[in-house]
Order: C-alpha cells, then structure tokens, then sequence
C-alpha cells in the first residue's frame, strides 16, 4: 500500500488546528503536536527528525497567519485583524470579500459597523468634558433631561457610564427596532417607562438605553452633535481618518464592508442611534486609538485609570465594567476589553495593559465566527511570545 505524501502544507494546516487546541512554549513540540494530527488525517507515515525540524514557525506572525487562515477557511472568520504589541505591528490581514457579490476584496482599510466598541468613545467624549469642567460624573440625569420622570433625579453619569443607573435598554423594549431608528425615538421610548429596573448603584445591569442619553448629554453640553464632537476631538486629532458616526447625512461609505450572513445573504447596519452604537471604523484606525490611550494624549492618565476601574455595587459586590470597558486580571495583568455585535458584524478589542499588547478583529459576517475560540488561541500563540528565553531561542523542547 502507498503511504500519502507528507508535505509541507499538510504540515502547516495541521499546525493552525494544534494551535487552536493547546499551548507549548516550545517550537519542537509545536511540530510533535503537528505530526500527531497529520498521522491523524494523512495515515501512516514515517516522519525523520530533520523533517520535522523544517516544520518549526520561524516566526510569531506565521503562527498568527496559519491560525486566521484555517479559521477563513472554514468559514468561521472574515474580516480584518491587527495586533500590536509597545507600537508596532506583529501581525495584520484582511480575509474575504466586502460584499456578497464578491467583486472586491476587504482590505486593511475597509471600514466596518464597531457596534458596541462605540461605548468607549462616548465615555472618552464624557471624560474629556469632565476634564474641561464642563460637567461632572455626579450631575444627575434630571439636570440635562427636566422632562424625565422623577426618578432621573437619582440617576447620575457614573450611573450611565457603568451600566448601573437601572435605564430601560431600548433593544430589549422593541422586539424589532425598524430601520431608520433614531436617539430622539429612544429617547421618548425611555422616557416612558415608569420606574428604573433597581436603585441607580445597587446592581449592574447591560443598557443601550444609558449610553445612547450619554450621547444626547455630549451634545447638549457641548453644542455640537455627537458625531462632530467625535470628528473633531478626536478623529481628527489622531488622524483616524476612516472613522465617523452613522448618520443620516452620512455620504456613501468609500471602501465599506457590508454586513452578511453566512450564506451571503445582506445583513447590513441601517439604524441611526449613537452613543451606544454608530461608529464605523478600521483596524488600522483603532490601532491609532489604541496606542493615544497609552500615550495619555485625550486626557490624563488618572482620568483615563477611571475607565479601567471595576464598579463597586451594593452589598459588598462589584462590577468588572468601568467606563465603556470591561476589565479582567489574567496571571496578574490588566486586561481591559469590549465587544460589538449588530446585523452582520462583530467586533473585538482585547487590550492587556501590562503588556501593551493589542488584538483588533472586526468582520462583516459575523454569524459563524467563533469569538471565544478564536481570541483563545490568539492568547496562546501570543503567550507563547513571551515565555521564551531573552536571547529568542525555543526554550525546552521535552515534551515530558
């Protein structure tokens, strides 16, 4: 019988599958794992050291590389990434097509819907207008909305920006919020409901409602419309050039991807609230975003850690949502992170403080991705970065 022909692409597909399954900080062993796999799929075959040697990634970006390749491949990714580490860029990519129709391929500058990674531009906008006096965390809800039933009295910005406020999320009202939808429709949603879901403080509880009358305060106190307060404070000043708000007055769209499902069928962003959402961007220009949060260049470092802070609640409890951020300890790092979905797109930002280091994903066809799979062996491959000895080289190889 004719044993199959062990090349070397089988041998770099099987190391995108070991990567998604386990974690070594040794490049032999990467090529072990591999080989178990090919003998897995390809059959018997006898492999010589020197063969699995030539197998060894030469480098963290072509491990990066095979793993977004077999997740395209298999229809579970599609989109763009960049990951940055102290600046500069470890590895970048567009997979797939803009459109359904196929014509044109993504690209590194192809704008995508951000969904609820717009939650921290609006909590930047408050901190900066927090920073220049012009309003405060504790200034109650009642203070900008007077036609707000009562109980706005209670509620403060720090309410709003931690989720804590107990405000009605509109999602949840509208079984189908239509196309065209706008803040002041939500607003008037929110407006009516008769009490808040709990005591503002007490509990946390995921609202749109709450970010989108954050947006609605931007522009009262700042006279600008949220979209051109976000325009020029701070897409302009970071030349994040492909960024802008969602709006009615919003020209075609150059170079946008256009939300899908997986079986190709149009499922686009067409809403026009923001604050929560409402923001289309590009990885390259939330890499910029990024690397201005490491350099203090909107606000201060001690109002920016604000953002980063887990939320005391009642009874000795705590939320691990600060401002427009969830934050987590992972081995002992600040890991500070969001995601966005809404009609065919998702998006991820996973930025770990202490290492300044930073993952981007955004995709248009959002339905198949495996987000939590995907970003787990992204953090292995990466990890595996960091536990090799100073002078680069492969560490232990003994796989006992």
């Amino acid at each position: 019988m004719t044993q199959p022909l062990l090349t070397l692409d089988c041998l770099q597909k099987a190391s995108a599958m070991s990567c998604i399954r386990f974690h070594f900080p040794a490049r032999r062993v990467w090529a072990l794992v591999a080989c178990e796999i090919v003998l897995l799929c390809c059959g018997p075959s006898r492999l010589l050291a020197d063969d699995i040697e030539k197998t060894q990634p030469s480098s963290e970006a072509e491990q990066l590389d095979a793993l977004f390749r077999g997740y395209y491949e298999e229809g579970t990714f599609h989109g763009a990434v960049l990951i940055q580490r102290a600046g500069s860029v470890v590895y970048q990519r567009a997979w797939g097509q803009r459109a359904p129709d196929g014509k044109q391929a993504l690209t590194l500058d192809s704008a995508f819907y951000i969904a609820s990674l717009s939650k921290q531009f609006t909590s930047m906008a408050v901190m900066m207008l927090e920073q220049a006096g012009r309003l405060s965390y504790s200034d109650k809800l009642a203070t900008f909305f007077p036609d707000f039933p009562v109980y706005a009295r209670r509620v403060s910005l720090h309410h709003l920006l931690t989720h804590t406020a107990g405000v009605a999320d509109y999602y949840r009202l509208l079984r189908n919020v239509p196309e065209g939808f706008e803040n002041q429709h939500a607003y008037e949603l929110l407006k009516a409901q008769p009490k808040l879901g709990f005591e503002p403080g007490s509990a946390y509880e995921y609202s749109n409602g709450g970010y989108l009358l954050l947006a609605m305060v931007i522009e009262k106190v700042s006279g600008m419309s949220y979209a051109a307060f976000l325009k020029s404070r701070i897409f302009d000043p970071l030349e994040m050039k492909h960024s802008f708000v969602y709006e009615e007055s919003t020209p075609e769209i150059a170079n946008r991807a256009v939300g899908m499902t997986a079986s190709g069928r149009v499922d686009d962003y067409r809403l026009l609230t923001t604050g929560a959402g409402g923001i289309f961007s590009t990885v390259g220009d939330l890499a910029k975003w990024d690397e201005a949060l490491h350099g203090n260049k909107l606000v201060s470092a001690d109002r920016l850690e604000r953002a980063f802070r887990k939320t005391p609640l009642a009874a000795g409890r705590t939320s691990h949502y600060g401002y427009g951020w969830w934050i987590q300890r992972l081995e002992g790092r600040k890991i500070v992170s969001h995601r966005g979905s809404r009609s065919g797109y998702r998006a991820n930002i996973r930025r770990d403080l202490s290492r300044r280091e930073t993952v981007i994903m955004l995709t248009n066809m959002g339905g198949p991705v495996a987000r939590v799979a995907l970003e787990k062996s992204v953090e292995r491959i990466l990890q595996a970065a960091h536990s090799r000895p100073a002078d680069g080289s492969p560490g232990n190889t003994e796989l006992f």
